[in-house]
């Protein structure tokens, strides 16, 4: 009986800690590409409707908990780390999280998360975008996925809007468009 309790306690077992609430290590992926700045359907913008569920996530940290905080704009920023007692810090690196910049740096973002959870129990990504990334799934193709990750989209479409037809018309040696 001892050799088999031992070998189970070697085995570190995951769902004991779930159903007694034990430890639960989370990293959010914030979007904060320039399309995160579009009006989200409720009113207000879509970086604001990302930052009301990350902020969320962050208050449900639990006692033997983490939450690793990072921002995916043109580059991947880890933004913090930390747990119960860090979460007024996380919250306010979150609230310092502004839309800019072309392109989301998701599978970096995803790099990000997965070195910080690397080894650690219950851990988890959950991914916060408006999934107006074009070139993701040329990027993620074929990645191993370490880590459950959990995508929750913010928004609704957006017309496309685009320069569809451009002239130019020489007037007496200027040009115009």
């Amino acid at each position: 009986l001892a050799a088999a309790l031992l070998a189970f306690a070697l085995a570190r077992p995951q769902w004991p800690l779930a159903i007694l609430g034990g430890e639960r290590h989370t990293a959010i992926i914030i979007d904060a590409s320039t399309s995160m700045a579009a009006q989200a359907p409720g009113g207000g913008t879509r970086l604001e409707a990302a930052k009301a569920r990350a902020g969320d996530l962050i208050g449900a940290i639990g006692p033997r908990g983490s939450v690793t905080l990072i921002a995916a704009g043109p580059e991947a920023r880890l933004l913090d780390s930390a747990g119960v007692d860090g979460a007024p810090r996380l919250l306010a690196a979150l609230e310092a999280v502004e839309a800019a910049g072309t392109g989301s740096d998701i599978a970096g973002a995803l790099t990000l998360a997965e070195a910080a959870l690397q080894g650690l129990p219950g851990a988890r990504v959950v991914v916060i975008s408006d999934g107006a990334l074009p070139a993701l799934a040329a990027e993620l193709d074929g990645r191993p996925a370490p880590l459950p990750v959990e995508w929750q989209p913010v928004g609704g479409p957006l017309d496309n809007r685009a320069i569809v037809a451009l002239a130019t018309q020489n007037d007496g040696g200027a040009t115009n468009l």
